[in-house]
C-alpha cells in the first residue's frame, strides 16, 4: 500500500469516524434537552393545574358539581395547553442549538 493509499483510507476513516462522532453528539444533546423541557414541562404542570384548582376553589363553590367539572376539565386542559406551549419552547431551542459546524466547510 502506498502512502497516498494510506493517507486517503486514513482520511475516509476519519471522514466515517467524524459523521458518528456528529451524530453522537446531537443525540446526546438532543437527549439532554429532552430531559430539560420534560422537567420544565412538568414543573409548569404541576403548578399551572394547582393554580388552576385554588382559582376554582376560590371563585367557584368548591363543592358543587359545577366546581367538581371545571375541576376535571383543569386537569385535562391546562396540562395540555401547558404541553403545547412547552414543546414549541422546546423545539425552538433543540433547531438553535443542536447544529454542529460543518466538517467541509
Amino acid at each position: 500500500m502506498t502512502a497516498e493509499e494510506k493517507i486517503y483510507d486514513l482520511e475516509a476513516r476519519l471522514s466515517r469516524y467524524h459523521e458518528a462522532l456528529a451524530e453522537a453528539i446531537q443525540e446526546r444533546d438532543r437527549l439532554a434537552l429532552d430531559a430539560a423541557w420534560g422537567v420544565h414541562y412538568s414543573l409548569f404542570a404541576l403548578f399551572g393545574t394547582a393554580i388552576a384548582i385554588f382559582a376554582i376553589h376560590r371563585y367557584v363553590d368548591g363543592h358543587g358539581w359545577l366546581a367538581g367539572g371545571l375541576i376535571a376539565i383543569a386537569l385535562f386542559v391546562v396540562p395540555m395547553a401547558i404541553h403545547a406551549w412547552s414543546n414549541g419552547e422546546r423545539m425552538k431551542e433543540v433547531e438553535r442549538l443542536a447544529k454542529l459546524p460543518d466538517w467541509h466547510g
